[in-house]
């Protein structure tokens, strides 16, 4: 929704038969402001509403905004204190997302050259519909594992991960 900062819940976990799963709980929309505060406030009542144990909670994974990472204002800390005080005694990590670290990392390989042809490439069979329905049917032909490719934008970090993967396995 435009103009409403959205907060995105997962949980990951392991069964007892050590499978891990990783499931979409809920997306929270935050009114007004998004301090450390309303995120933690926001997550606990999550928690609540679907009767989550925080005594299982081991690591807490965000993005590197100040409202989730700050030491201690941040809802990353307020989580872990809280858990604290509630007497759970196991260790709580914070991590930080490892898609940003992965973007860093992109920034110093420097892969300019290649991802200009990727990305001009890409959006050349996107942008008309005769060599988008073309490249489809090549993919069906050689039982491609991707069907389709997806659009890029500059803009967006995140589409480089997303865009070469589908690249890279068709």
């Amino acid at each position: 929704m435009k103009d409403t900062a959205q907060l995105a819940i997962f949980i990951r976990g392991v069964t007892a038969a050590l499978q891990v799963y990783e499931e979409f709980l809920q997306l929270v929309p935050l009114h007004g402001t998004t301090t450390g505060q309303d995120i933690f406030d926001a997550v606990l009542q999550c928690v609540k509403q679907h009767s989550l144990d925080l005594s299982h909670l081991v690591c807490v994974t965000t993005n590197g905004a100040p409202a989730m990472t700050g030491k201690k204002k941040g809802a990353a800390s307020l989580l872990v204190r809280h858990c604290e005080a509630a007497g759970h005694t196991q260790p709580i990590h914070k991590v930080h997302c490892i898609i940003h670290q992965e973007s860093l990392c992109s920034k110093s390989a420097n892969l300019t050259e290649v991802m200009s042809v990727v990305v001009k490439v890409v959006n050349s069979i996107l942008s008309r519909s005769l060599n988008h329905r073309q490249f489809q049917a090549l993919t069906d032909e050689v039982n491609a594992h991707y069907g389709d490719l997806l659009y890029f934008c500059e803009v967006r970090w995140l589409g480089h991960g997303a865009m070469l993967s589908h690249v890279c396995n068709l």
